[in-house]
Formats: C-alpha cells, structure tokens, sequence
C-alpha cells in the first residue's frame, strides 16, 4: 500500500494524498484489484474506524513506529491503523499489534531474513498477561474462531505484506510457505499452567501484557499417551524437534515448545521446573553425523562448519537446539508441539508505552524490568506449584 495514502468516494471531501474512486464502488473488490490484501477479503477502512485505531495506538497519526524490512517502508500509526482496521482487529488490541510491530523489527528478530528466506518461516506471536484473558489458550489454540487471534496476526501479515514489500515471488522467496503466514497467534494458557506465566519468569510483572515473537514453521504435533513421567513425555518431543530433515539439525536454532496442561501437570507433579524442561530438551534433541549423512550411502559426506564453528570431523553428534536459556516452553490447550526455528524477541504491550528487548537482555528499554532483577526461575515455579491447587 502506498505510504500515507488514503481512499475516499468522490462524495468526501477532497485532501491530499487521496485516492478517489468513484461512489458506489464496491470497496472489497477494489482493494482486490490493488493488491492490498492477503488474499482474502478485507474491511474498507472508514476515516472513524482509522481515526479510532490512531487514537488506541497513541495518537499522532504521522508518528513513525518503525521500519518494515526488507522494503523498509515507514510504519507511521495512520497506516498500522488501516491496516489493522482491513484485518477486522478491534481498537482495544492495539498495544499487542504495536508491541509486535516493535518486536518483530528490533534486530535481536532479523525480519529482512524472515521475509526474503526460502524457508516456509512465520512469524508467530505469542500472547501473556492481561490482554491475552481476551485470546485464545485454549482448545484449538493454534486454529479458527477466536477474533482477536485471528485479527491480531493477521494485521501482522497485512504491515509485513503492504509496508514491508514481503509479496509472494518478489521480496517473500519462501519456497511452500505455511498457513501461519496468513496468521498466526495465540495466548499462552495461563490459568492452566501449574507455572508462573512465561512473561513472569521473564521479569514482567503479572499485570504487564506481553508478546514473544519467534519466525516459526507450522506446529508439529506430538503424541505421547503411554509416559507418566517427565523423561517419557519430553523424549518423544526430544524426537520431533530432532528430525533429520528439520531446518536445525545440523545449524540448531530456536524452538517453543507448547506442552498441554495435561502432560505439563505431568511434568511438573515430579517436581520439574519450566527450566528443566528448557534443559533436557536441549540435552536430548540432537542427531548423530552417521544419521545426518545416511551412514554415508552416497559416498563420504563432510558437514565442514556448523552455526557454532564446531567442525563436523570432530563431532559425532549435532544439537537441534541451542542452550536451553534461549528455547521456550509455554503451556496451552493443545498437545505438545515443536516450532523451528528462528531468532525470538520480546515487547511489552501498554497503551502508549511499548518496550522492546532483546532475548533474555539485562539492558532497561523504557519502562521493562530487567531480567536479572527478576525471582530465579525455580522459585518462581515453585511458589506456582505450591500456590495452585490445580495440580493436583
């Protein structure tokens, strides 16, 4: 969408940076035939319905929010509105859309990479706190029905399209793509968890609303209906974040992990923490060279260098994941499932104040806490576990 444009009927008033079309005009189909959408349709952004957003956003229509790679178009509040208000999101979720603008675009996330790579990357959101209560954690998380889910990402996928220039064959290079790049958003299930909430542990304060972005592939489901201890459970996700084929079996990378309550109060009955989870899965998702290479059926195979500079001739096995302070772990509604891969960010979402950090960072943008003044992660899980009757 071109930058500061706005359409009007002929009936309106004449401003600058105007596109007239003629009255009567059925809306929906024009913005078809302009390319301004995802390919479905969109709701034509009324000036009240715009100017509504700009104020939920803070005001200051011409404020720019940031730049979108790899176009690197402005993202000035006007338009986040519009397209905010073409997704059908309502005023109220534009903190969570603003925070992870912001998020997706701090350098910790490497959007121009997400956007321009041939991988089927998405980006996925990832909801805490109070504006999650309005979201989806439960049944279906990751699927329809859910407005604010469903809008929320997808006004994502409209800024990353329309002011970032990632369309399809020109800046997006993805080779199959997935359905998670028309949305794909969700709220972590907090009052289901026997932890301390995701953001919590990251130094955020219980009435703070957060969002965590990672690029992701679709989930993949795993199922476990045989172990009753965490070592059981956690192998059979162990496998599927390991899979030879998966973008970080040789290179590793990030993961989220999303562990239904079910097998979560599993876990946690025996009295690990969120980061033991983090630790064994890190431990265990690994492929030995001899897999990787099929037992060098094609003749003697050299993997020179991986991500961490370790060189293949000196090791037998390759981690799928990185350190287990970097990999996430969240509860929902859904079975446990793997996302790879890519860098994650963070962002806090308050009217008129979002922050961005980068992972597990110790420097103070705006009004975030740092991590390190936050409890140790065993205590918060701990006081979870002895507060919350719901595990037993």
């Amino acid at each position: 969408m071109a930058q500061n444009v706005r359409v009007v009927t002929s009936a309106e008033a004449p401003e600058a940076n105007v596109v007239r079309v003629p009255e009567g005009t059925d809306l929906i189909e024009w913005y078809f035939e302009q390319g301004w959408t995802d390919g479905l349709p969109v709701v034509p952004p009324s000036r009240a319905r715009v100017d509504t957003a700009v104020e939920a956003l803070g005001g200051d229509p011409h404020f720019v929010e940031c730049k979108v790679p790899p176009r690197h178009g402005s993202l000035t509040r006007e338009v986040l509105a519009i397209n905010m208000v073409m997704a059908g999101c309502k005023p109220e979720y534009a903190p969570v859309v603003r925070a992870a603008m912001l998020a997706l675009t701090a350098d910790a996330f490497n959007l121009n990479g997400v956007q321009a790579t041939t991988h089927m990357a998405a980006p996925l959101l990832i909801v805490n706190g109070a504006i999650a209560r309005e979201m989806n954690g439960d049944c279906n998380a990751f699927g329809s029905g859910n407005r604010a889910n469903a809008t929320i990402g997808r006004a994502l996928r409209l800024v990353l399209l329309n002011v970032g220039g990632g369309w399809p064959g020109e800046l997006d290079k993805s080779t199959l793509g997935h359905p998670g790049k028309y949305s794909y958003c969700a709220a972590e299930n907090e009052a289901a968890s026997p932890w301390a909430p995701y953001h919590i542990e990251k130094g955020f304060s219980a009435d703070d609303s957060t969002v965590f972005v990672l690029a992701a592939e679709p989930p993949h489901s795993v199922t476990n209906h045989v172990a009753n201890d965490p070592e059981g459970i956690l192998d059979s996700i162990a496998s599927a974040m390991s899979t030879i084929a998966n973008n970080n079996a040789v290179s590793s990378g990030h993961c989220a992990v999303i562990i239904g309550p079910e097998h979560a109060r599993t876990i946690a009955g025996k009295g690990w923490t969120r980061h033991d989870v983090r630790s064994y899965l890190a431990m265990h998702a690994y492929n030995l060279f001899s897999e990787l290479t099929f037992k060098e059926r094609y003749g003697k195979i050299s993997i020179a260098t991986c991500r961490n500079g370790t060189s293949a001739s000196r090791r037998r096995a390759f981690r799928s994941c990185r350190a287990p302070s970097t990999s996430t772990s969240l509860s929902s509604a859904v079975r446990p499932a793997g996302f790879l891969p890519s860098s994650p960010a963070g962002a806090i979402c308050r009217p008129r104040c979002c922050a961005v950090s980068k992972p597990l960072a110790k420097v103070v943008f705006s009004r975030r806490p740092s991590v390190s003044t936050a409890p140790a992660i065993s205590d918060l899980d701990q006081w979870r576990l002895a507060s919350d009757d719901r595990t037993e």
